[in-house]
């Protein structure tokens, strides 16, 4: 009888722990349910062209890249560093990459840049503008016994457009077309190569570029587009060749960012050279340690 009477309690009180944890895990989630999840911070450009924004002031981002399935099976194409300041600008050191058809076969070549990016906050819709320019480190070939130099500089105006006022409505479910969010960035870039020895056609060109970032609500993931432009060397002529990415971006948390796409270059033969352009990226609250060593 005993054993009966201890059975029955052991079972209530198995039942009114498990309700409590019911309890407990609701509580919980209603908790999570009221406190909104922080928005994801914002890289200040899409695969490769630069938005009209900046990085926080006194914040940097570390992006490592690479290209994978092309001719070379895979390229890292670097890493570079984005330091934010002010709000108004931001200062990268990193890396671009130069075309390279000096064997008959269009290769990709990573070369050091750095460059200053000074953003202008707009109004309504136009979220902002900004100016930047870059500059290469000199790349050196040697071919039939001929040493190339070849480096670039590039200068360009973009414009952010959204459909939604600010950016902070934009992290509202509701904001948009219906909680679709659609956000472009349009420019003008004009890029100057340079190589030694010289040749007569190595001549600066503008080009348009553009690019559009699209998701739903408070969705963590992006649908990515860009179309851009880079510089093509040979031992006759410089050429301009434009790359086009279709891809998404995913954001893991507040501070980390993968980018993955699809590129394809105007000097491919088809759809089978096409390569996988990834990006990740992580932004370090370095502002925070601002704050404590001088209270500000």
């Amino acid at each position: 009888m005993s054993k009966i009477k201890m059975g029955n309690a052991f079972r209530t009180g198995l039942g009114g722990l498990l309700i409590l944890c019911l309890a407990g895990v609701q509580t919980h989630a209603q908790e999570r349910g009221r406190a909104p999840t922080p928005p994801p911070i914002e890289p200040s450009n899409l695969f490769s062209i630069p938005a009209g924004r900046v990085t926080r002031s006194l914040d940097l981002d570390i992006t490592a890249s690479g290209l994978f399935l092309g001719e070379g099976s895979s390229l890292p194409t670097g890493t570079s560093a984005v330091l934010g300041l002010g709000d108004i600008a931001e200062v990268e050191l990193g890396s671009m990459g130069l075309g390279s058809s000096f064997r008959g076969k269009g290769e990709l070549q990573t070369v050091p840049t750095g460059g200053l990016k000074v953003y202008l906050p707009m109004w309504k819709y136009w979220h902002g503008v900004a100016a930047a320019f870059r500059r290469s480190g000199t790349h050196t070939e040697m071919i039939d016994g001929v040493e190339y130099k070849k480096r670039v500089g590039n200068f360009l105006v973009v414009g952010t457009l959204a459909n939604f006022l600010t950016p902070e409505e934009g992290n509202r479910p509701s904001a948009g077309w219906k909680g679709i969010k659609i956000k472009t960035h349009m420019g003008v870039t004009y890029i100057d190569p340079n190589m030694t020895p010289e040749i007569d056609n190595a001549r600066g060109f503008w080009r348009p570029f553009g690019g559009f970032e699209m998701w739903r609500k408070d969705a963590r993931a992006r649908i990515m587009a860009e179309l851009d432009w880079t510089a093509d060397f040979s031992e006759t002529q410089v050429k301009d060749i434009w790359m086009m990415t279709g891809g998404v971006r995913f954001f893991f948390s507040k501070h980390v960012v993968a980018d993955i796409g699809v590129r394809y270059q105007s000097n491919y033969s088809g759809l089978s050279e096409s390569v996988i352009h990834s990006k990740l990226r992580m932004s370090l609250p370095t502002h925070l340690i601002r704050e404590r060593v001088i209270g500000l």
